[in-house]
């Protein structure tokens, strides 16, 4: 279970290879594993309260990463499934089995932290086989299972290397041969990892879902803000109009469907929060833009990536983040430009409570995901 430091990439499957660019699939172990369930879980310290009414079940042989910014309770979570911390109030099984009073040693788990905490006077071969040594798997068994992890992870090369003669990919390799739950705040290694994620913060769980679905139908604004590189813009605007419906901002109209904005709940006057994603600020100059609203900016910085420009637009005095393909490398900064807005994939949340009203252009009381998350809650 490592612990790792670290934007998002709206794509998932993949681990960070050891020159930290490329890209591979993430690899599937078939290994016996058991499933992980946090029923109500709470950890109180005197006057603070570090993990608050966690519930999630992690199904067997799934590969899930907890995410989140330093100090959101991802370390105590997995601590007090290793049994490192005690469970202030709530339920740990591993299994079917209730292990709150269950010695560490007794729960069959594997911590690694965020320098993968590999021992350094052992082989890969001897690190990936050490946690199946203690529990006294034969021999054959244990050469077999090794052999077919560093298979997966591309490791047959290095079994008899060191630590120290590692890069720092293959390390986390071997740290992965080791787990089943992941631990991190860079959430691009979540994106790419996880076939679920666990966002926390504060000690609450915030959403408990696929890469994709996060990204697209994210629960509330932390959700939001959190998952996604660059990260979604945010703007505050207030629902107007007059017949036609209208997010108004500081110098800028949106329109938007009445239905839309009926369903989701928002009424007239109300202050809301828009948020856009950089890939739905578009250059109007090209095809398929004209049913867009448009908006009037300046630009302030221009990165070119290559593949892609990351463009900085001021909108109504707020610095947004564009992010678009090369046939707009003749954008300047200083330059007034025109941006179009994808509203079929606009965001809206409620100023108050900060819960998704509008997610992707669709009320968020339709979306499973969002519903089933919020009743949880």
């Amino acid at each position: 279970m490592p612990e790792t430091q670290g934007p998002k990439h709206p794509f998932a499957g993949g681990i960070k290879s050891s020159t930290l660019t490329a890209l591979q699939p993430v690899p599937k172990l078939k290994l016996d594993m058991a499933g992980v369930t946090y029923e109500h879980v709470y950890k109180r310290y005197p006057g603070n309260v570090v993990i608050t009414d966690m519930s999630a079940e992690i199904k067997d042989k799934e590969f899930v990463v907890l995410v989140g910014p330093s100090g959101s309770g991802k370390s105590t979570a997995l601590r007090m499934l290793a049994g490192l911390e005690e469970i202030s109030d709530g339920t740990v099984r591993i299994g079917e089995r209730v292990v709150n009073d269950v010695a560490p040693k007794d729960r069959d788990i594997a911590m690694v932290f965020q320098s993968y905490a590999l021992y350094p006077h052992m082989t890969v071969y001897d690190n990936l086989s050490f946690g199946l040594k203690l529990r006294k798997t034969p021999k054959a068994e244990i050469d077999k299972r090794v052999r077919e992890a560093a298979g997966i992870l591309g490791l047959e090369q290095f079994l008899d290397r060191k630590p120290k003669a590692l890069s720092g990919g293959q390390r986390q390799r071997v740290a992965l041969g080791r787990a089943f739950i992941y631990v991190t705040h860079d959430q691009v290694e979540a994106m790419t990892m996880g076939d679920r994620i666990v966002v926390l913060n504060n000690g609450i769980v915030q959403q408990f879902d696929t890469p994709q679905t996060l990204y697209e139908h994210p629960v509330n604004l932390f959700v939001a803000g959190f998952i996604g590189s660059p990260a979604m813009n945010f703007l505050t605007v207030k629902v107007g109009g007059d017949g036609q419906s209208m997010l108004t901002g500081d110098g800028f109209q949106i329109p938007v469907e009445e239905r839309v904005l009926s369903d989701a709940g928002a009424s007239r006057g109300q202050e809301v929060i828009m948020g856009v994603r950089p890939e739905d600020i578009k250059d109007v100059r090209f095809p398929g833009r004209d049913g867009l609203p448009k908006v009037n900016s300046k630009v302030e910085v221009v990165e070119s990536m290559g593949s892609e420009i990351f463009v900085y637009l001021n909108i109504g005095g707020k610095t947004l983040t564009a992010r678009m393909d090369p046939r707009s490398s003749d954008i300047q900064p200083g330059q007034n430009v025109q941006v179009a807005i994808d509203t079929h994939h606009l965001h809206l949340f409620d100023a108050k409570n900060e819960k998704a009203l509008v997610s992707r252009g669709a009320p968020a009381a339709e979306v499973p995901a969002i519903a089933e998350a919020q009743q949880v809650r």
